[in-house]
């Protein structure tokens, strides 16, 4: 499999919602996604700069009967810039979703993640909430989803090595929207909302987070993908960009 441009990437948006509804049509779904790249921005001979990029996701879905809908999600990424690394995140989630094609659903998940580069350590998280489906048409998928969730991070600051382990509950809720533009084409977004108020910090804890993708269908097996991801962090543990994006086009590769 082959990309072409990317650009830096992070494993702080989880597009699970995507990997759900490319899936429910078949009782178990494997997909496997790599993506290489390979750039300079060199300005003078002397001063070199080059860049590699290097990512996998695994993503399987198991829906028996149509019922209810379980869901594992693993990603591995990876940047170096001239022989160094600079950017090294990871992550797995599990979920599970109760009665799917109900307007009203049941879900638990759990999470581990780390991204080095910007100093989290580890991320722990768990919680449970209820999915509600106003639109559900055949083309076109509405969907909100709200619910509790404990989270347990460790920071590292990057400056100065000080490590902060800060543990709290939030309110997790979503926006989905899913429109398949035609046969071969399908356009979704997720935005997630997660709010927490940390009473070690004295502090209100938001974080936004928003995955959108464009795939292109080239047969029953392979498409094309164009992926949008943002976040935004109000408070920070430790001093960090406030604000992360990542654009990326790659191709997928289904069984």
């Amino acid at each position: 499999m082959f990309l072409g441009h990317l650009a830096p990437s992070y494993a702080q948006i989880l597009n699970v919602e995507k990997q759900r509804l490319d899936s429910l049509e078949k009782p178990f779904v494997l997909s496997f996604e790599s993506k290489f790249g390979a750039f300079n921005r060199s300005a003078t001979e002397d001063e070199k700069a080059e860049f590699i990029n290097f990512s996998n996701s695994l993503n399987a879905v198991y829906s028996p009967h149509k019922k209810h809908a379980y869901v594992v999600l693993g990603n591995f990424h990876f940047t170096e810039n001239n022989g160094k690394a600079i950017l090294n995140n990871a992550y797995l989630h599990i979920r599970a979703t109760f009665n799917y094609n109900k307007k009203w659903s049941p879900e638990v998940f759990a999470q581990l993640q780390d991204d080095k580069f910007r100093g989290l350590r580890n991320r722990k998280l768990a919680g449970a909430g209820y999915r509600w489906k106003p639109i559900d048409s055949e083309k076109f998928r509405f969907v909100l989803g709200a619910g509790p969730m404990y989270e347990s991070e460790k920071w590292r600051s990057v400056e100065t090595g000080e490590e902060k382990l800060v543990e709290l509950w939030k309110l997790n809720s979503y926006m989905l929207l899913r429109w398949d533009i035609t046969e071969s084409v399908n356009f979704n977004t997720v935005l997630y909302y997660q709010a927490g108020y940390d009473f070690a910090a004295d502090l209100d804890r938001q974080r936004i987070s928003n995955s959108t993708n464009l795939n292109f269908r080239i047969s029953n097996h392979l498409s094309f993908t164009v992926t949008y991801q943002m976040a935004y962090e109000n408070e920070p543990i430790f001093p960090i960009t406030q604000f992360i994006y990542s654009i990326e086009n790659g191709l997928k590769l289904s069984f």
